[in-house]
């Protein structure tokens, strides 16, 4: 079993993956023209946004935006759909697909940076990393005492 970062590891490590996210992402506008390119720009910076906003808070509202980020990748990439009949392959204008290479490796690995984003935003929220009174500065919820 894998433990969890510590507090003082967490929320870096949930940074770091949403930083690299987006790196992944530049890399594959090389893979995707027209429209698609464009999304992938659109979700790069998405990426970028979401490591900024982490790192300068944990509060839920951070958590939530990094769920549904990954999440909607997810989505968009098919994962969970119809896997066996169109593994991650995208159609290019020219009819040709990505199913193979460069562009199908990075797609798996933003796909797995997707799910673990997902698992630490969800754990952010859970463990009160991101349950805080006070807006991400200081005791959690969990600790709080009700008058």
């Amino acid at each position: 079993m894998t433990a969890v970062p510590g507090p003082g590891l967490f929320r870096p490590a949930a940074v770091t993956a949403a930083a690299l996210s987006a790196v992944v992402h530049v890399a594959l506008l090389g893979t995707h023209t027209g429209a698609t390119a464009v999304l992938t720009l659109v979700l790069a910076l998405a990426c970028l946004g979401c490591s900024v906003m982490l790192s300068r808070s944990s509060r839920p509202r951070e958590w939530i935006v990094m769920a549904v980020l990954g999440t909607a990748m997810l989505a968009l990439h098919g994962l969970g759909t119809v896997i066996d009949s169109m593994p991650m392959t995208h159609h290019t204008s020219e009819g040709a697909t990505h199913g193979q290479g460069y562009g199908t490796v990075l797609m798996y690995v933003a796909s797995g940076l997707a799910v673990t984003e997902v698992a630490f935003a969800l754990t952010g929220l859970l463990t009160g990393t991101g349950l805080r009174a006070d807006g991400g500065r200081g005791q959690p919820l969990s600790q709080v005492t009700s008058r």
